[in-house]
């Protein structure tokens, strides 16, 4: 994310509060899964960030109420909420690409035909720490992954939305796409509508 980007969001956070700046925190970062280019992104809700942490156990049931995409509670301690918004579509596309169920495989994962299933093992995984293959639910490419893996998350060629070890070129490319989908996002919001009213329009 370009700093441009970050400061405009942070700008807005500033006037907004509780509900409004939940779905504000959330619109802004499922914009690339809303405009189809990544299956999936995690949001870290934590207990020093305006009382985000509370907001989500008040709101996060009217995202059923009016937004398509599904969200999946990953981790919770007591400092912060770890939760996974996803297009179910598209995740189930990127976890049974075949190259992908292959490494999954490595860690327990099975070809199944039930998201949820994937889900909650990734959510068991997460007990013990940030496992390396959530890169493939958040549409990383496999080559970064393992790249990651194997240098141990030094060695990196480029770091952006994530550490790439393989084709710059195509990463810089969606980084691009993911920056305007959060632009656009903004300038929404900046024009006038409130983030709860944006997510029933466009998710």
């Amino acid at each position: 994310m370009t700093s441009d980007v970050y400061k405009k969001f942070i700008e807005l956070a500033k006037y907004r509060e509780d509900k409004e700046l939940l779905f504000l925190s959330i619109i802004f970062n499922v914009a690339p899964i809303i405009e189809g280019h990544k299956p999936a992104s995690i949001i870290s809700f934590s207990r020093n960030d305006k009382g985000l942490y509370y907001a989500w156990d008040n709101y996060k049931y009217e995202l059923k109420d009016y937004c398509n995409l599904r969200y999946f509670e990953l981790k919770r301690t007591d400092g912060y909420i770890l939760v996974m918004f996803y297009d179910s579509h598209k995740l189930s596309e990127a976890l049974n690409e075949e190259k992908n169920i292959r490494f999954l495989k490595r860690f327990g994962y099975k070809n199944w035909s039930r998201i949820d299933k994937f889900l909650s093992l990734l959510k068991r995984r997460f007990e013990v720490a940030c496992p390396h293959e959530v890169g493939i639910f958040l549409g990383y490419p496999i080559e970064d992954v393992v790249g990651f893996m194997n240098n141990c998350g030094e060695n990196c060629i480029l770091c952006g939305y994530w550490k790439v070890y393989h084709n710059p070129d195509k990463a810089i490319e969606l980084f691009r796409k993911y920056n305007k989908s959060k632009e656009h996002i903004l300038e929404l919001i900046i024009r006038g509508t409130e983030p709860s009213a944006l997510i029933k329009q466009v998710a």
